[in-house]
């Protein structure tokens, strides 16, 4: 089918038969990848490579994400979309991210071949599917059904990708309203002066503006912004304060290091649910007097117009995502109804409520401060620093991330990477832990800012 996923493409005149390299694939190549790759060798896994196959389950990072490529050969089967997207890669030794160029999608072999490593990265793959594989006697690519039990597959210590922080307005959604009263009179006398009166505009414009509704939704905004030929990037620098339902929320300055650690508590130590379609519960529990001032400060500098509640709790049984926690010392219970910071959680990943599922990777192309912020935010909620004495003779020290769900493990395990820093997850009882041992401890005490008294100091 000439038009279909499988596209034939002709052979045409052969410049390598031993590398399998034929002039109509290159031409084909260099105009399907925007002119971004120039040879293919059918024949080689070493110089110019063809590809060999995952399983759809296999994430990649696609865009700045981590992505199933089940799931995005599903979404772009069919059209050619797919070429606007980069995937990361490994390229002489270093990261690249190199346009997509081909997909395709076959039915699995009857035989495949699943690796795990001692970090704890599982990989299924189909048997001649080449690995870079670092032996005694030499480095080189090998066949996954040659790997064997000892052998140190090549990967990534440190992820670089294009960062990407988001402007505040940008990631809310369309139907939250803006009301900032100023602006909305300022954009209405516009639309009387362009179009002679409000009614008359209105018939124009696709929206709806009931006489003495103080608020506009931002999607409502934006085709106002259009109609007046107004940048709407000056539009939205205007926006303060938005709503949904009864709920009116002034916006933080920015997408703050201060906010990502607030997401890192909740994820760890509390708990979200969405009433309505916007109206987010948050709770934050823990037995740290001291964290909890600080959960404080940081969420009334942030979220100033917002009512923070507080209440102690001493020895009630409570639930969190399922667990059972019993208390042994009091605990503090910091609860408030935020739509701004619920939906923001939301956003980036971290699940609401008991069916909702963890999506950490969306946060994968954040700075690295902010990165390393809500970290530090899951570290101090529910993680561990210690050190203990290995064979009564010298002391070790080792530190966990605690989280729910295997995806998310090793999303952490991916975000640790953007900071040059290994975690081995590892599944304990009910819950995952990404762990951190020798100078990978050492560059996540150096790196991850603790606010927890107790472990800052074991940190420092």
């Amino acid at each position: 089918n000439p038009h279909g996923p499988n596209e034939p493409v002709k052979k045409e005149r052969c410049i390598d038969p031993v590398k399998g390299q034929w002039e109509g694939v290159n031409d084909y190549l260099l105009r399907k990848s925007n002119r971004n790759l120039e040879r293919f060798n059918a024949y080689s896994m070493v110089e110019d490579p063809m590809t060999s196959c995952v399983v759809g389950e296999t994430e990649l990072i696609i865009d700045g994400k981590p992505v199933k490529i089940e799931d995005f050969v599903n979404h772009h089967r069919g059209s050619e979309d797919y070429t606007k997207s980069s995937a990361l890669t490994l390229k002489e030794g270093k990261d690249e991210q190199e346009p997509i160029v081909a997909m395709q999608r076959f039915p699995a072999p009857e035989t495949l071949i699943k690796l795990r490593t001692k970090s704890g990265v599982e990989l299924i793959l189909t048997p001649n599917h080449e690995l870079a594989v670092d032996r005694w006697e030499k480095l080189g690519w090998i066949r996954a059904d040659e790997i064997e039990i000892g052998d140190r597959i090549i990967s990534l210590s440190q992820l670089d990708l294009p960062l990407n922080l988001p402007e505040m307005v940008d990631i809310l959604p369309d139907d939250f309203r803006v009301a900032d009263q100023d602006l909305i009179e300022k954009i209405k006398t516009q639309l009387i002066s362009k179009y002679g009166s409000l009614r008359k505009a209105l018939n124009h414009i696709p929206i709806k503006l009931p006489s003495g509704v103080k608020s506009i939704k931002i999607g409502d905004l934006k085709s106002v912004a259009a109609h007046l030929g107004v940048d709407w990037g000056v539009i939205k620098t205007q926006i303060k304060t938005v709503n949904t339902a009864s709920s009116f929320v002034k916006l933080p300055e920015r997408l703050s290091e201060d906010i990502f650690y607030l997401m890192g508590l909740i994820a760890s130590d509390g708990s979200i649910t969405r009433r309505g379609k916007y109206e987010y519960r948050i709770d934050f529990i823990n037995t740290n007097e001291r964290l909890g001032q600080e959960f404080t400060s940081l969420y009334s500098r942030t979220f100033p117009d917002r009512r923070l509640n507080m209440r102690i709790k001493k020895g009630n049984t409570s639930k969190i995502r399922g667990r059972v926690i019993k208390p042994t010392k009091p605990c503090f219970h910091y609860y408030m109804k935020n739509p701004l910071l619920g939906y923001l959680c939301e956003y980036f990943g971290i699940h609401i409520g008991s069916k909702g599922k963890w999506n950490l990777g969306k946060m994968l192309s954040l700075p690295k401060s902010h990165i390393a912020a809500f970290l530090g935010g899951l570290l101090d909620g529910d993680g561990s620093i210690r050190i203990r004495k290995y064979q009564n003779k010298w002391e070790v020290g080792e530190g966990y991330l605690c989280i729910s769900e295997e995806k998310a493990a090793r999303h952490l395990q991916v975000l640790l990477k953007r900071l040059g820093i290994i975690g081995n997850v590892r599944e304990d009882r009910s819950v995952w832990k990404v762990e951190l041992h020798g100078g990978n401890l050492s560059r996540f005490a150096y790196t991850i800012p603790s606010k927890h008294p107790q472990k800052e100091e074991l940190l420092t």
